[in-house]
């Protein structure tokens, strides 16, 4: 079984740049912060709106066809990247880490398949259940584990058919 590394993203914005240490930038730098907890309470009604986006263009592929239109594959992915995005910089862990499988595959893969398009869908379901739960933390139990790893599996093995590396 595959193992997986869960990292918890800093919320701090002060870990995530290089400090000069001055007045004027530690000013800057507490009023980012503060921007953003007061932002905090948005992400969920943004998220609801980001994962309505992407179902509705995901719904535009045909899951016959393994022939997609390139601009319907890059809308998926920069919707995923934001999802992940903001996941991540809002306290939503989980929600960044089904985004970035996402994004991971469409970046992966050259042509998508019938295969990838179920990938997809399950990590779309997946984004929705844990939205839908307001779920913030990583649940640290043995079904997340579970789930989590056969993601992660799903992912790297659906890489290496295509004799690529992640």
């Amino acid at each position: 079984m595959t193992k997986i590394q869960i990292f918890q993203p800093s919320s701090s914005l002060a870990k995530k740049v290089t400090l000069v240490d001055d007045e004027t930038t530690k000013n800057a730098i507490k009023q980012a912060e503060n921007f953003m907890e007061t932002q905090e309470i948005n992400y969920p009604t943004w998220l609801d709106d980001d994962l309505k986006n992407l179902k509705n263009t995901f719904k535009k592929i045909n899951p016959n066809s393994n022939n997609q239109p390139k601009n319907l594959l890059n809308d998926i992915f920069k919707i995923s990247l934001e999802i992940k995005g903001q996941g991540g910089s809002y306290g939503y862990p989980l929600i960044s880490y089904v985004a970035d499988n996402i994004c991971t595959l469409l970046d992966s893969i050259p042509k998508i398949s019938s295969k990838d398009i179920e990938i997809i869908r399950i990590h779309i379901d997946l984004l929705s259940i844990i939205a839908k739960n307001r779920i913030k933390d990583i649940p640290n139990n043995q079904k997340t584990k579970q789930i989590l790893n056969g993601l992660d599996k799903i992912i790297k093995n659906r890489i290496k058919s295509l004799n690529l590396s992640t």
